[in-house]
């Protein structure tokens, strides 16, 4: 029997940021993002009440991120301050500009060839175009 995996995506599901984000037109201006996204306004984050699931379900079962976020060490380091473990790490790499649901897809797709069984997967996330995406791969979605 295959164990059951979690996935979770961070900004707006697991940890609140919205301090550092700003809104043009409706779209996410990625560039204030960025630019926001010092150590000090990081460690400003808090957490969203998901992070409370992913605690009680760490030692048990695997946890993966899956993040349109380029990570950097404060990222993880914040996630360690709060006792949130993973297996793995899935991020946006520097400078990729693919929009975040094939990039999610992408970013599983190859976790799947290697590691876990997609239908033994549980995805959560805030945004449901990700989780449409996510869904074609044979995992269980969740909306946060």
């Amino acid at each position: 029997m295959t164990k059951t995996h979690l996935i979770f995506d961070l900004d707006g599901t697991v940890i609140d940021s919205s301090h550092r984000q700003r809104h043009v037109d409706g779209v996410l201006d990625l560039a204030h993002w960025r630019a926001n996204a010092t150590r000090e306004n990081i460690m400003r984050d808090t957490l969203l009440p998901l992070a409370h699931l992913w605690r009680a379900v760490q030692a048990s079962h695997p946890v993966i991120v899956c993040t349109a976020r380029n990570i950097t060490s404060a990222d993880v380091d914040f996630l360690s301050m709060h006792g949130l473990r993973y297996k793995a790490l899935l991020s946006r790499p520097a400078g990729d500009l693919t929009p975040d649901p094939l990039l999610k897809l992408r970013l599983l797709e190859t976790m799947y060839r290697h590691i876990y069984t997609p239908t033994a997967g549980i995805f959560f996330d805030d945004r449901q175009d990700n989780l449409d995406a996510v869904a074609t791969l044979g995992v269980t979605v969740k909306k946060a």
